[in-house]
């Protein structure tokens, strides 16, 4: 198949790498010289530094190249300028296309999930899926066995498209359950600030143990109320994605709990990254829907208020920890 992916990021380029193995991908870059290095290099020095590209790995700076030349089109860019890039497609026919949203957020005040975002700027497309799960892109362009998710509440519909984007070592598994995955894959970036918050303070197993177990309450809370199925979130786009974002040292979310933990500001830390930090502005939305919809997330209000209130790291765990005394799964 002939795959377009907007986006050479980390994970754009990360997939692009699978993809290429079997299939006909071209990647999109807007910024024209970065484009022009990225064919020049065949490594993105920038993102994906010491990987290899494909010989076949085509690249364009054209986004009308993009649409016209590919029969599926992956959106594999940040979360808030989704809807802007999005609405740019509006002039393209897309009814023959499949669109993939790799995009892992939630809309601030609309609080709208990304595939929601792409399904209301674009009317018409042949299908709309969103794949996650336990995925950082520096071990998928690795070839390290990586398994995700395609989540379509249709699956007759996209059941041939599990082959064409797996690889031998990158397996996809499909899901009707949109909603889970995609609440799945957003809350958990949260909850990796805070195990990296943990690092930060130098906490242990203990600790992370009881961030993600914890933490998969709360993301399970919040994704039933939306209408997730609760096996969802025990699967790999839930609790496997969780897993690895808490722990990999790859984990940008993470990384930026470690440098608060330490007593970093959260302005200096965004301005020394490169990439982007999805959890930080999904913190504010996540916040705000759960208090809308009476939802305890404990963890994420932590969160918040560390990112938003200027809280201390170490007086949030102090409040953690002397919560009222409950069952476990009330």
């Amino acid at each position: 198949m002939k795959i377009g992916i907007l986006g050479s990021g980390s994970w754009g380029t990360g997939i692009a790498v699978q993809l290429a193995k079997n299939n006909e991908v071209m990647l999109w870059e807007f910024d024209k010289d970065l484009c022009e290095k990225l064919k020049e290099d065949k490594e993105n020095k920038k993102f994906l530094p010491g990987i290899t590209l494909p010989t076949s790995l085509l690249f364009t700076n054209d986004i009308h190249e993009l649409i016209e030349h590919n029969e599926m089109i992956i959106f594999a860019i940040p979360s808030h300028v989704l809807r802007q890039v999005a609405h740019s497609l509006k002039e393209f026919n897309l009814k023959s296309k499949h669109l993939i949203s790799l995009v892992k957020g939630l809309e601030d005040k609309t609080y709208k999930r990304m595939t929601e975002i792409i399904a209301e700027e674009i009317s018409e497309f042949k299908t709309l899926s969103a794949l996650s799960g336990p995925s950082h892109a520096e071990e998928v362009a690795r070839n390290i066995p990586s398994t995700v998710i395609l989540a379509n509440p249709h699956l007759e519909q996209i059941s041939f498209l599990l082959p064409i984007l797996s690889t031998d070592t990158f397996r996809v598994y499909s899901n009707s359950d949109i909603v889970g995955v995609e609440l799945g894959g957003a809350v958990k970036n949260i909850i990796a600030i805070a195990a990296g918050i943990s690092d930060g303070l130098n906490f242990g197993a203990n600790t992370k143990a009881a961030l993600i177990t914890r933490g998969i309450e709360e993301i399970k809370r919040l994704a039933i109320t939306m209408g997730a199925q609760e096996n969802t979130l025990y699967g790999l786009s839930g609790i496997g994605d969780l897993i690895t974002t808490c722990i990999s040292p790859f984990s940008r979310n993470r990384h930026v709990g470690e440098e608060l933990g330490r007593g970093k500001s959260l302005d200096d830390i965004l301005n020394e990254m490169i990439m982007v930090a999805e959890g930080v502005a999904t913190t504010k939305a996540i916040y705000n829907l759960s208090q809308s919809k009476n939802i305890s997330m404990p963890i994420t209000e932590s969160v918040y208020n560390i990112l938003y209130k200027n809280a201390l790291p170490k007086d949030e765990v102090i409040s953690l920890m002397n919560r009222p005394f409950k069952e476990e799964f009330e």
